[in-house]
């Protein structure tokens, strides 16, 4: 068993040579993907055997190594992700972290534990890989932000109903403590599918109703104590409480974005636009209480190309 190729443009390792692929520039929320000639044996993967190192501190990265569900050939390390203390997302890899990267071979005498072939027979991978990697390119998202609450979109002609702007480029201000409102961001790649929709700092005590819709209003409707900026067909692709302050749609095991616009009579052409937004609950009637009753708010929005 030898690799066969990786995502930062890795040599085929042919004959049991070494696979190299030189310096790459990656963004923090990069996954390595290395695809191997056999199916991987799952339990094969470890720090030893897929190991991730910081150059300069010798830390390995936080985040999960697996075997790729759809593709049994292809592991993956797929960077953690975690928030910090206003909900903004925080990854494995450090921004302008340089990581080696190395896969041990038996070709070239490395010492294992290997990355092996399911059996019988068991195999060891043949091939090492060793690269460098910089996570130099900020964050990558297919969704371009806007309907902010807080007067920084040019394109929002109306203010948060209550003078409830947040400060961070998100939603309108919320009841929950710290928070200036709740961001809605999506990471993943858009083909095959694997885009998950977050929202955190909403209330603990919310429902959220994750929607979208074939237009956009980028001037903005008011919406209880937010700015609604959907428009046209709108859906409710699901429903969803915070856990730990942070909703993640599609779930895992759920399907995908695509899947579930499909099952409910949009299908998603290639190329064609949709946009997001999370509308939710606020049950502190204290609030913003002009108009009385509303408790209910929304995030910004984003904009996917499919």
């Amino acid at each position: 068993m030898r690799i066969e190729s990786c995502n930062l443009g890795c040599s085929g390792g042919a004959g049991g040579t070494q696979v190299s692929c030189g310096v790459v520039q990656i963004y923090v929320n990069t996954e390595i993907r290395v695809r191997f000639t056999q199916p991987v044996d799952p339990s094969s993967l470890s720090p030893s055997s897929f190991s991730l190192i910081d150059v300069n501190s010798g830390q390995v990265p936080a985040g999960s190594r697996f075997v790729d569900p759809a593709d049994p050939n292809t592991v993956v390390f797929r960077p953690a992700l975690s928030f910090d203390g206003i909900g903004g997302p925080v990854f494995g890899f450090g921004h302008n972290t340089t990581y080696r990267v190395m896969i041990p071979g038996a070709s070239q005498g490395d010492s294992p534990p290997y990355v092996t072939s399911l059996g019988p027979p068991s195999l060891p991978n043949r091939t090492r890989m060793l690269c460098t990697v910089i996570a130099n390119l900020g964050i990558e998202t297919p969704a371009a932000a806007f309907c902010a609450g807080d007067g920084t979109d040019p394109a929002v002609s109306i203010p948060c109903p209550c003078n409830n702007q947040d400060t961070h480029g998100r939603g309108c201000d919320n009841s929950q403590p710290g928070s200036n409102g709740a961001l809605f961001f999506a990471l993943g790649a858009t083909s095959p599918d694997s885009v998950v929709l977050y929202a955190t700092y909403e209330p603990a005590s919310s429902t959220a109703l994750v929607m979208q819709s074939t237009q956009s209003v980028p001037s903005g409707i008011a919406f209880g104590d937010g700015i609604r900026c959907l428009g046209g067909r709108i859906l409710r692709l699901g429903v969803q409480s915070p856990a730990s302050g942070v909703v993640a749609f599609p779930g895992p095991g759920d399907p995908s974005i695509t899947a579930r616009s499909a099952a409910l009579g949009d299908p998603i052409a290639p190329g064609s636009q949709r946009f997001y937004q999370t509308w939710y609950s606020d049950p502190d009637l204290a609030f913003c209480p002009n108009p009385p009753g509303d408790r209910f708010n929304a995030t910004n929005a984003v904009s996917i190309t499919w």
